[in-house]
């Protein structure tokens, strides 16, 4: 498969914008077969710059089965697609197996437990190639929740560590209160590893008083304090685990 890879920049793409826009999946929704990942990488027209210049595409397909799986051409976005042959790695492998993968113009065969890689040829300048993807995103739908690890108030006021946890006060409310002094801050809302939870807001500088919602991945916050004390941070998921409500207020 490392050769594979090495064969073409589409299964090397560095920008999340070349992924929205080339990659595609196709068994998927209420009929699809299950077991099966089909996958397309396009370097047709449609996405841009021509990036193998001796294909127009790309086809994956993963069969987790114990069985050999057809995906079928009709009825999904590959539908009218013609020219597509195993990889030269594939078709001149020493496993049989993989070389029984097939495309007959109406559908791929691919055997149990066999992944197939196919390519659609380039000839000559860049064709129209696969179809791009023009799938909107879901949004995820706002959903109360509490965190599944330790959160902390991490910034200029700790060194950026973990000295401050954010304790679960009440349904999905967790608060510390942090000694201050007067002046300004850079903080977030953060989990130990900075990769579970890390949240923060582009842009804005908030004071007691104050309530937000951060956002992820985001910048720092700003933090003005006029008057040295205790500051009771305190996070809400009561409405949004993924977009939490900070409020920012004196402590006694």
């Amino acid at each position: 498969m490392l050769r594979i890879r090495r064969s073409s920049p589409l299964f090397r793409l560095r920008e999340g914008a070349q992924v929205a826009t080339r990659v595609d999946f196709h068994n998927a929704g209420p009929d699809q077969i299950p077991g099966l990942i089909v996958m397309s990488i396009t370097d047709g027209a449609c996405a841009g710059e021509d990036l193998d210049p001796v294909r127009d595409g790309m086809v994956v397909l993963i069969n987790a089965s114990d069985e050999a799986q057809v995906f079928p051409l009709a009825g999904s976005a590959l539908e009218g697609e013609t020219g597509f042959t195993l990889h030269p790695v594939q078709r001149h492998s020493a496993d049989p197996l993989v070389c029984e993968s097939t495309f007959d113009g109406a559908g791929f065969s691919v055997p149990a437990r066999t992944v197939a890689v196919f390519e659609q040829a380039q000839a000559g300048a860049q064709g129209d190639g696969l179809a791009c993807n023009t799938k909107e995103p879901e949004e995820p739908e706002p959903s109360p929740g509490e965190f599944i690890v330790p959160v902390f108030l991490r910034g200029e006021m700790n060194d950026w560590g973990t000295a401050h946890p954010l304790a679960l006060a009440a349904d999905f409310t967790y608060e510390v209160v942090v000694p201050l002094e007067a002046r300004s801050y850079q903080f977030k809302v953060a989990s130990e590893d900075w990769a579970t939870y890390d949240f923060g807001k582009n842009g804005v500088i908030v004071a007691p008083g104050d309530t937000i919602v951060l956002e992820r991945p985001a910048g720092n916050i700003g933090l003005d304090i006029p008057v040295a004390g205790n500051y009771r941070f305190r996070v809400s998921t009561a409405t949004n685990i993924l977009a939490p409500e900070l409020a920012v207020e004196a402590a006694p």
